[in-house]
């Protein structure tokens, strides 16, 4: 045998033999090996009526009226799943998920499951899902992404365009990363904050999988909503999903949480007057008394600078990182007071259910009150039934889809609405959809829009 090389030595070891070699049992094939099993492939059908232009139809003089006609036709998807307990509970990604009415899940071994879901959230991109079946399943117990290491070693499993059980490698790139993309239903954007960016490729079809560092535990949900992603890939923290798990659990959805601060634009002149020196900022224009932000001492006039060590520069932008948090939460922000600057801690609780007019103005941007008849005679309508827009804050969702000060309301996730208190409990219950549907009448004209909720 001294007379062989390496190469040939090799070629002459038993192929069943070296699959064994304990030298190349490295920890991600160790990793992947352990995984592998609790990864799924998730499978998704929606039946959707679509029209069709149909000139040349059996039916010709109908056709010559209307040249349409409506067929239903099956949309699928597919996109990967982690299994993360031994009851079949499954995390994946939200929009891996929605809109379906039949979701089907994979497992390694080629076994199909039908599985439901229990609950989703639009603002995290997360949802949970429960398979239908009375065994125990493999699993990987969440891990912490609280101590990532720019440049360690990550691996990637999922299914690519379909292809199961794919596994990439890499690194961890960046810690931290927003990403603003536009939905192409709603035409707005939405800032996703804190991923894990990473150059392990992640495709169409990886969404949902698993993240493992080098030791196999799971730190994060790949996600794949970055469609200029070249040699780069974005996962969400498995700290920061923790966090909503037991509330998609338990609930089906993640409460929206609740400061009691109202913050404008901080003008020149307002901030002048406040001898104020800094570049940037928002007025805190109103504490709600009782509130979190009341107990942890903010009063109006107060500057906040940042919220969980990020600055604060709009309201806007103050809003946008106020979603990234749940009830239970604790925020560290930092304020101008008093010609000083402080850091405050806030204890963010669930928005109570008598404070839907703030609620409204919070997430919509809608100041509304009682349609009396000469509003309802202005907009032509039969009957003084809704209510009426006294304002509407300007970049708003509501301003977004044109909604504007004395229209009128009549419908809101398709229940009639005759008073404010009505429209406050459903913007109440749509804060965990994130999004809300209108009819809104101006002129004798009724809209249908829909608002996605801050």
């Amino acid at each position: 045998m001294k007379r062989f090389s390496p190469i040939l030595t090799a070629l002459l070891v038993p192929i069943a033999f070296a699959q064994e070699s304990p030298s190349r049992i490295s920890p991600v094939v160790k990793a992947v090996q352990n995984a592998s099993p609790a990864v799924v492939n998730i499978s998704t059908e929606k039946v959707v009526s679509v029209r069709e232009f149909n000139p040349f139809g059996q039916d010709w003089i109908l056709d010559f009226f209307e040249p349409y006609t409506r067929r239903n036709v099956t949309r699928q998807s597919l996109g990967s799943g982690v299994i993360i307990r031994p009851d079949g509970t499954v995390l994946t990604n939200e929009h891996v998920i929605l809109p379906a009415s039949i979701i089907t899940v994979t497992l390694s071994d080629g076994s199909d499951y039908p599985a439901e879901l229990i609950g989703a959230s639009r603002r995290f991109d997360l949802a949970i899902l429960k398979i239908n079946a009375d065994i125990s399943f493999p699993y990987i117990n969440p891990g912490s992404s609280d101590d990532l290491m720019i440049g360690e070693t990550v691996i990637a499993i999922g299914n690519p365009f379909g292809l199961s059980s794919s596994v990439t490698t890499g690194v961890i790139s960046a810690l931290n990363r927003s990403i603003t993309l536009k939905d192409e239903t709603s035409r707005r954007t939405h800032t996703y904050h804190d991923f894990i960016q990473t150059d392990s490729s992640i495709n169409p079809g990886n969404s949902g999988g698993p993240l493992l560092n080098i030791n196999g535990e799971l730190i994060g949900i790949n996600t794949a909503i970055y469609a200029n992603a070249e040699g780069i890939g974005f996962a969400i923290p498995i700290d920061k999903a923790r966090r909503i798990i037991d509330d998609l659990i338990e609930k089906g959805k993640v409460p929206r949480i609740w400061m009691g601060v109202q913050v404008q634009e901080l003008t020149p002149l307002l901030a002048q007057h406040l001898q104020y020196p800094g570049p940037s900022g928002v007025l805190i224009a109103e504490v709600r008394t009782g509130s979190p932000g009341s107990e942890a001492g903010l009063k109006p006039g107060d500057i906040l600078l940042s919220l969980g060590g990020r600055s604060v520069q709009t309201p806007s932008q103050f809003r946008e990182y106020l979603r990234e948090y749940t009830p239970g939460d604790v925020i560290e922000i930092e304020l101008w007071q008093r010609g000083r600057t402080t850091v405050r801690t806030i204890h963010g609780t669930e928005f109570p259910e008598d404070r839907g007019e703030e609620l409204t103005w919070e997430l919509l941007g809608l100041n509304i009150g009682v349609l009396d008849a000469a509003s309802a005679q202005r907009n032509r309508m039969r009957s003084a039934t809704g209510i009426l827009v006294i304002s509407v804050r300007e970049g708003s969702p509501a301003h977004q889809v044109g909604i504007r000060r004395g229209d009128a309301v009549v419908h809101a996730d398709g229940q009639a609405i005759q008073n404010p208190k009505q429209f406050h409990r459903a913007v109440q219950q749509a804060a965990y959809r994130d999004s809300i549907t209108c009819v809104v009448v101006r002129g004798g004209t009724a809209y249908r829009v829909t608002l996605e909720l801050e």
